[in-house]
């Protein structure tokens, strides 16, 4: 049979008219489209066409062109666009400016292979753009220079394999001389056939075989006289042309005269494009041509894209001819790309046979005058437009796909659901059940498919059209398991559908089904869990369940997936772990074994390879590969290359790679499918998006390999198909980059002839820098123009980095405080897939150091230092030797004088060295002996002061009180109020005497301890109450000092904490701790009531407080006055012996010495605190 190939387009079409359900075919709830031919195999050469992105940039599109650097270059009627992927620099003629544009009105455009940019304008001549000035020089027509250009409207231009520069215009062609700056006309002779058909040219095209050829003819309806015009070639060696016209008697000669583009294909094929219905296929060696023509009832034929007649832009055609070939291209993946004036743009695959055509009506287009075509070093196509460029994206389509329905049936047909299982029968007849649609069952032997549906009124038709699974026995039978419609069977011989189990409530929840390969059924369930089922006698042989009680039962009971392993074990994926039946293939009597895997996992599906290892695609943890023996694992996730971590099925082909099919996230969302090849062997990783073709119908649980190796996915509404044998690795196309900045101290830097740079940065090789300018940020920027913004950029200034930065999307590196010396700066690019470019850009920079660290500076110094040390060495040889000249005449002359005197000196001075040492020993005995006893005098005077005064006050005031006696007795005469009076009196002589023997024997008690302190005795230590010993010497000192010199009144303050209790000390010794810290309270508070300068006595209070506080394991007691403080400059000195601040000899310096000393005794420590106007003497005691 002759099988006619058709797109997937076309498989539509056919579907939308022929199988629109129709009652009257109905059987069994089937129905059959016999004349639509759908061959699914190897040898039936699905047309491979892609879609096709168009999407308009804003620049004008009359021409375009690529540079070396990879800008690209728009022209049109209002000026001239450089466009690096985002950004415009728009050029226009300025009348002021004689380095500008000569026109704004640019026609063609040429960029040769010197990096020159070449600019044809409306009128205005030929340009020439030097990058580095960016500015234009002139060529325009002289009529009185005949090697100047030979007209001013330049049409197209064209640099030959010889680098020679071709230009054609409305008045002839030239030939450029770029060293002279001189052009060679050739211009149509009336009279010699062997001159340029026509002065008009429009094409210029260089074939495989190095020769040139030239179109002309104007595309307006009458510039173009009768016989002129056609195609020419020229022969370079007799600078002649063959002419090729149209002959209205010649079918094999151009159909009009106006050719308009020129092009050779990879496969040879030499094509020609004129006006009209005028594509063409030359025979070079005959000088026939083939015509393409135009076929209404075939438009998949190659010819020019037809005209809409239908369409109101046919109305531009009034006046001008309307269809024409304005442009042939062959891209990089092998298509065809015809463009037509007011007809659009057609695509054809050459080899298939595909075609598909974009215009205004359905494509981005805003008109159909299609100008001009340029593919860029990345596969970009560019379009140029009357309205404006466009950017092409138009990938090759590797992956087929099957739709049985699209957006615009789905109302129609309701398939706007997923495919949830293919299988294959023994017929190789495909079943394909979807959710919520039914099943489908396609032959593709013959083409031709069925749709199975449920009919209420058909008791043979499909049970539900919602089918989760489908299993198919030897028999060529199909069981199939429903959501909400449990289980049902296909009979293939009686051609009808039954349900099973109509009464197990369990079974109306199955999501899965298989046939083992003993012909018995394995069905799981969404709860209930898995049943195992004899399929001829259709009763349960087994039940596994879930019991947390029984290790031997499965993991989880919403089954997901079911598979059979090559030895007949039972692998079951779950929701929540995987789970093993491994069982007895020979007796089925036999218990099996339940083993649990991957716990807490959810499976999605499960594959086994040659080595009895089990691959398990899982939801949101990737791929895994597991052995079964020992329970190990290993996991691929996207961090391995993974395009996501859901998969969703795996399959086998026939070269040992695994296809996973994933979809994003861990919503399951099929929408947002990916396929991925994975090689088990090595890890690698290799993608495929829609770059390859790959539909946008996303992915579902389904996978099958065919009995011819043919893999198909199921997705939404259908599925798509390939050989893998087929496929190739994605195309890595590396995007040129170019460094396009350069900013110092963030300064930006322009070329100049005296700067930094002396070009754009973009051509320089290599910079220099002065040691200032080392703050240094480069730009750059990748032609990505088809993922742009899907390029990262990698960046390296070695050796300052020791390895490549990632700058993601940042297309600019900073550098500070680089230090000087010879750098490399390097870009390079990743694309999505995580490829790193071949292609770099790179740029030499010298930063130099300051003049003073250069080699020449180093050179001087070494230079005056080594003079400098030859003149101190000859210096100082000189100098040395007269010196020892001179020594050695002294040491002849006077050796015996010097050393006599020497010994009389040295006898002289030890005699007096000796006196002095016996004089100072005997005084530094004698100095000891006296700081000694002064030490010790001194603190028994300053101890001893205190009760002394209480005994020469009680004495004075006892004598005075025993004169009052005698007085009173010598009056007594009797009288009983005077003797009474008198006993009063020697009462208070015996209180004064008790008080004057208490304080004897207190200072009896202080020289005792005075010398047991200079002794370094050990005092008795025994419980003290501290409170009452506090109270008692603080009154007492407060009386003392009321008692002596100059006594002051002082508001005595007492805080004590009840809680403090007793305390190990020696009670004699710590009283002169209270009374000394009181009396210098007292003596700091007459002070500054003395002192002039402070305030005056009435409005100053002299304050004593005292206080004690348990801390716990500590007692503080803390002595507060409000004196004038004590001087910063001299608190640290304070404890020191002798140190005192009382003016004169009030104060031997003594008393804190003592006080810290005896509290260290006790185990304590005294603190001191002092600003003006306040001093606190703190103690602190161990309990």
């Amino acid at each position: 049979m002759n099988v006619k190939k058709i797109s997937a387009f076309l498989v539509l079409a056919v579907y939308f008219f022929c199988f629109v359900p129709d009652n009257s075919k109905a059987q069994h709830g089937s129905q059959e489209v016999d004349n639509a031919i759908l061959l699914l195999g190897k040898d039936s050469e699905i047309p491979a066409l892609g879609p096709v992105e168009i999407t308009p940039i804003n620049a004008p599109g009359t021409t375009i062109t690529e540079d070396i650097h990879g800008f690209m270059w728009f022209g049109g009627n209002n000026g001239l666009y450089r466009y690096d992927g985002s950004d415009f620099i728009h050029y226009q003629h300025d009348p002021l400016d004689s380095t500008s544009l000569s026109e704004t009105w640019v026609e063609s455009l040429y960029a040769d292979s010197d990096g020159y940019l070449w600019i044809g304008t409306f009128g205005g001549g030929l340009n020439k753009l030097d990058p580095v000035t960016d500015t234009f020089t002139h060529f325009t027509h002289d009529a009185e220079n005949p090697t100047s250009l030979s007209q001013d409207t330049v049409t197209v231009m064209l640099e030959d394999s010889r680098g020679t520069l071709w230009i054609g215009t409305h008045g002839g062609l030239n030939r450029f001389d770029k060293s002279t700056g001189e052009f060679t006309r050739y211009l149509h002779e009336s009279n010699d056939t062997t001159s340029l058909s026509n002065n008009q040219v429009r094409a210029l095209y260089e074939d495989s075989r190095g020769t040139l050829w030239v179109g002309t003819g104007s595309p307006a309806p009458t510039e173009t006289p009768v016989g002129e015009g056609g195609l020419n070639r020229f022969h370079p060696e007799s600078q002649t042309f063959t002419r090729y016209l149209h002959d209205p008697a010649d079918s094999t000669s151009l159909i009009n005269n106006k050719v308009m583009s020129i092009y050779e294909d990879s496969r040879g094929t030499f094509w020609v494009g004129t006006l009209g219905d005028g594509l063409h296929s030359m025979n070079r060696a005959s000088g026939t041509f083939t015509r393409h023509w135009f076929d209404s009832t075939d438009q998949t034929k190659v010819s020019r894209p037809f005209l809409d007649s239908d369409s109101e832009l046919s109305s531009d055609c009034v006046g001008f001819p309307c269809g024409g070939v304005t442009f042939i291209h062959e891209d990089k993946n092998g298509m065809m790309w015809v463009g037509g004036l007011y007809g659009g743009l057609n695509r054809y695959n050459l080899k298939t046979g595909a075609m598909s055509h974009h215009d205004a009506n359905n494509s981005g287009f805003v008109y159909n005058q299609v100008w001009s075509i340029h593919e860029s070093h990345d596969g970009t196509l560019w379009v140029g437009t009357w309205s404006g460029a466009y950017k092409v994206n138009a990938p090759v389509n590797l992956f087929p796909q099957f739709l049985l329905g699209n957006d615009d049936f789905i109302s129609i047909l309701g398939m706007n659901n997923s495919v949830s299982t293919i299988q294959e029968d023994l017929d190789h007849r495909l079943w394909v059940s979807y959710y919520d649609f039914g099943l489908v069952r396609i032959d593709r032997r013959t083409g031709i498919f069925t749709h199975f549906q449920s009919q209420e009124s058909n008791p043979d038709s499909l049970v539900s059209n919602y089918i989760n699974s489908t299993a198919i026995d030897p028999n060529g039978n199909v069981w199939i398991s429903h959501f909400s419609g449990g289980i049902s069977k296909y009979n293939n011989a009686e051609n009808n559908f039954r349900r099973l189990f109509s009464d197990d409530e369990n079974l109306n929840t199955s999501t899965e089904i298989i046939i083992d390969r003993k012909g018995q059924l394995w069905v799981g369930t969404l709860g209930p869990g898995l049943y195992h089922i004899d399929s001829e006698s259709q009763s349960i042989i087994n039940h596994y369940g879930n019991n947390v009680n029984d290790p031997n039962s499965l993991v989880d009971t919403r089954i997901t997936t079911i598979y059979e392993s090559n030895i007949g074990s039972i692998w079951v994926g779950t929701m929540g772990g995987l789970n093993v039946i491994e069982r007895s293939l020979k007796n089925q009597s036999n218990q099996p074994t339940i083993r649990s895997f991957l716990q807490g996992l959810q499976i999605n599906t499960i594959l086994e390879d040659e080595n009895s290892k089990i691959w398990v695609g899982t939801r949101a943890n990737g791929l895994i590969h597991l052995d079964p023996s020992t329970g190990r694992w290993v996991n691929y996730t996207s961090e391995n290359g993974l395009p996501t971590n859901t998969v969703v099925s795996l399959i086998f082909d026939d070269f040992g790679f695994i296809w996973i099919a994933t979809v994003e996230g861990q919503s399951n969302n099929p929408s947002d499918g990916k396929l991925t090849r994975f090689n088990p062997n090595t890890g690698e990783v290799t993608n495929f998006t829609s770059q390859e073709g790959l539909p946008e119908i996303g992915f579902y649980y389904s996978a099958l390999k065919t009995h011819d190796g043919l893999l198909f996915f199921g997705g939404i509404g259908g599925f798509t198909f390939f050989d893998p044998s087929m496929i190739q690795d994605p195309t890595f196309t590396s995007p040129k980059i170019a460094l396009t900045g350069l900013q110092l101290s963030n300064e930006a830097i322009t070329p100049t002839t005296s700067g930094v740079l002396n070009r754009p940065i973009y051509m320089e090789d290599q910079i220099e820098l002065t040691h200032r300018q080392n703050e240094v940020t480069f730009d750059y920027k990748a032609f990505a123009y088809r993922n742009f913004n899907q390029i990262e950029y990698q960046y390296q200034l070695e050796p300052y980095d020791s390895d490549w930065v990632n700058a993601r999307t940042q297309q600019s590196a900073r550098y500070s405080r680089v230090p000087p010396g010879e750098y490399r700066f390097r870009v390079r690019t990743i694309d999505d897939r995580g490829r790193v470019s071949p292609e770099e850009a790179a740029l030499g920079v010298t930063i130099l150091p300051p003049w003073w660290r250069t080699w020449w500076a180093y050179g001087l110094y070494a230079l005056i230092f080594a003079a400098g040390v030859f003149s101190v060495d000859r210096f100082q040889r000189n100098r040395l030797i007269a010196k020892e000249r001179e020594r050695a005449r002294d040491r002849e002359l006077e050796q015996e004088k010097k050393h006599s005197h020497q010994l009389e000196q040295a006898y002289s001075k030890l005699e007096d060295s000796l006196q002095k040492l016996t004089a100072a020993q005997d005084q530094l005995v004698q100095q000891e002996k006296l700081a000694s006893l002064g030490q010790l005098t001194a603190g028994i005077a300053h101890e001893i002061k205190t009760p002394l005064n209480f005994v020469n006050n009680f004495s004075d005031l006892s004598v005075d009180l025993i004169e009052e006696a005698r007085l009173e007795l010598k009056n007594e005469n009797g009288n009983a109020d005077s003797v009474k009076d008198t006993l009063a009196i020697l009462d208070d002589v015996e209180t004064n005497l008790r008080k004057i023997h208490e304080h004897g024997s207190r200072a009896d008690g202080i020289v005792k301890s005075m010398l047991e302190h200079s002794r370094g005795g050990d005092g008795k230590m025994e419980p003290t109450p501290v409170n009452p010993l506090i109270k008692e010497y603080v009154n007492l000192a407060y009386h003392g000092m009321c008692a002596g010199k100059n006594p002051i009144d002082v508001d005595i303050q007492l805080d004590m904490d009840d809680s403090v209790g007793e305390v190990e000390m020696n009670a004699e010794d710590f009283s002169r701790v209270i009374v000394n810290l009181c009396n210098n309270a007292f003596d700091a508070m007459r002070e500054k009531i003395l002192d002039k300068h402070s305030e005056s006595t009435d409005s100053y209070k002299p304050r004593l407080t005292v206080r004690t506080q348990n801390t716990g394991r500590e007692v503080a007691i803390s002595i507060e006055d409000n004196g004038p403080g004590i001087p910063e400059e001299v608190k640290d000195k304070i404890m020191q012996p002798f140190f005192t601040t009382k003016k004169g000899t009030a104060g031997t310096g003594l008393g804190l010495s003592i006080t810290n000393d005896i509290i260290k005794a006790h185990g304590g420590s005294l603190d001191v605190e002092s600003e003006p106007g306040k001093t606190v003497f703190t103690i602190t005691l161990s309990r």
